[in-house]
């Protein structure tokens, strides 16, 4: 077997390896997403939870986390649904 042979023969191998990565990454993306979806709504149960605690009360501090708590359940919510989630919490 000659040297241009046994290159010829690699680059084959590499881009048969390339290609199989890329036909099983979408499988692996979407059980990612689906983790991760899964992952929003545990987040979101306990936001609403430090949410109705956090803003029950009326000091300062509690003004503060409230404020804190109610940016970061908007958010959550606005990027579950750009990924495609239900709309209803």
């Amino acid at each position: 077997m000659s040297f241009p042979h046994r290159q010829e023969l690699l680059d084959y191998q590499m881009n048969d390896s390339n290609f199989q990565a890329m036909i099983s990454m979408a499988r692996a993306l979407k059980r990612k997403l689906r983790v991760a979806m899964a992952g929003v709504d545990d987040a979101l149960a306990k936001l609403e939870l430090i949410r109705s605690e956090a803003c029950l009360i009326g000091n300062v501090f509690d003004f503060k986390a409230c404020f804190w708590v109610n940016k970061e359940y908007s958010t959550i919510t606005s990027g579950r649904k750009c990924l495609g989630g239900s709309d209803t919490v």
